[in-house]
């Protein structure tokens, strides 16, 4: 007997504007605070806890990243769209568009294309000419982090490293992985 994967009853095709998957082909991500500039912050006048605070770092530089939706340091990402619509939005922030790729009818393999047309400053679109599906390489985030999300990941470092391992504190209150303070901070930047 055979059996069919669960899906719609419905002949009609879902065309998506925001990417079905996404991976990060960079392997080291850069932080975008240092060690030192959170010591400045806290303060701690030792190195016994560096590891700590760079563990602490990346926690807070990835909470904000996904309340941004946006990158804060460089990082190659592939995004992949199966039933694209015409215009596809790449995510997480600034852009720089490496590769477009396409499958045509269906074939196993995808092929460079040249059929589209980059829509948007920093922020990019692409408009296809073909809806197939479609593969894009792109490197996204910027070389200089601004002010504004190092003072937030501050905030959110500082935050951490005072709420650790005290039976005494109650949890520290958060609102989808950021406090609210760094929310309030961050809410004119979100995309």
């Amino acid at each position: 007997m055979n059996t069919l994967p669960y899906q719609s009853l419905s002949p009609t095709i879902t065309f998506y504007k925001y990417a079905q998957q996404t991976e990060v082909l960079s392997n080291v991500v850069s932080l975008a605070v240092t060690v030192a500039e959170a010591k400045e912050e806290l303060p701690v006048y030792d190195d016994l806890s560096d590891t700590l605070i760079q563990r602490k770092i990346a926690s807070a530089q990835r909470a904000v990243e996904e309340f941004l939706n946006k990158d804060t340091t460089v990082r190659l990402r592939r995004s992949l769209w199966l039933t694209p619509q015409r215009l596809i939005e790449l995510p997480y922030g600034v852009h720089d568009i490496q590769l477009v790729e396409q499958q045509e009818f269906f074939d196993a393999s995808f092929i460079e294309t040249t059929d589209y047309h980059e829509v948007g400053l920093d922020f990019k679109s692409i408009r296809l000419e073909y809806m197939f599906p479609t593969r894009v390489t792109y490197s996204s985030g910027n070389n200089n982090v601004e002010d504004i999300f190092k003072e937030a990941i501050l905030q959110e470092v500082s935050y951490y490293f005072k709420n650790r391992n005290d039976p005494n504190e109650t949890a520290p209150e958060t609102v989808n992985g950021l406090s609210l303070v760094t929310q309030n901070l961050l809410a004119n930047y979100r995309r």
